[in-house]
């Protein structure tokens, strides 16, 4: 059985439309169902359908993730698994979305980190962590999140079927620090922070965090279905249609 509530792509028309990653300026687009290259059971490749071949894939067998149901959702084992990209956007602006579904929650303290790719030529990383702290936020930004060389947020950690929707600003001058547009699904939130921490050693990735050895650490265990990453902020109305996308994939 698939992860996900299927539903053929037509019924899905009027809330895809509307947020359609085509209509942004989409640098990462690992799409449900489409681009996997499978090796037996396994997910060695899924392909970027934006069109600038930041396409994911596993360094060696041992780290591919499991193929799951019709359309493909792939599984991570919350050991080694991960798939590798580089998803460069430029300068310090993006918005990132993505749908996931834990198979265990974290334990106390413990780290996920199913998203990270890399902002610039500086890198800068942004990494989308979830994680079981009791002094976190449901939905949060900013210093407390850790560990070294990496800032990012804390979702729901359940095993149910989630999406989150985020627009980040690491430098805009007219605000007071950094800021994120977050919407979960329920609610939006602006949220201030610092700017995002530095690593000359982590590479982009899905399902673990990945250093340029290939060596993996905080793995997901769980599944992830969609993962879009635009560059620069767009406004919590546009926001919104992305969720709604992020919505019907679900």
């Amino acid at each position: 059985m698939n992860y996900y509530r299927g539903r053929p792509h037509g019924s899905m028309r009027s809330s895809r439309e509307r947020g359609d990653p085509r209509k942004y300026s989409t640098a990462l687009w690992l799409r449900r169902g489409y681009g996997n290259t499978l090796v037996v059971a396994a997910v060695s490749a899924r392909a970027d359908q934006s069109g600038n071949g930041n396409n994911a894939t596993a360094a060696a067998a041992g780290n591919r993730p499991t193929a799951s149901g019709a359309p493909v959702t792939i599984v991570f084992d919350g050991s080694d698994d991960a798939l590798e990209m580089d998803a460069v956007v430029a300068g310090g602006a993006f918005t990132a979305a993505m749908t996931y579904k834990l198979t265990t929650t974290p334990t106390a303290g413990e780290f996920f980190s199913p998203l990270s790719f890399c902002m610039s030529a500086t890198k800068t990383f942004f990494e989308l962590l979830i994680v079981n702290d009791a002094g976190y936020l449901p939905v949060s930004l900013g210093a407390k999140v850790g560990p070294i060389n990496s800032v990012g947020f804390s979702p729901t950690h359940d095993t149910a079927a989630h999406r989150l929707v985020v627009s980040y600003d690491d430098g805009n001058p007219s605000l007071v620090g950094s800021y994120a547009i977050i919407y979960d699904g329920t609610s939006q939130t602006v949220v201030q922070s610092g700017a995002l921490n530095r690593s000359t050693d982590d590479i982009g990735s899905v399902g673990a965090r990945v250093t340029a050895a290939h060596a993996t650490s905080f793995p997901l265990d769980g599944a992830m279905d969609e993962v879009v990453v635009i560059g620069g902020v767009i406004s919590q109305s546009r926001l919104s249609r992305l969720d709604g996308y992020m919505k019907a994939v679900l």
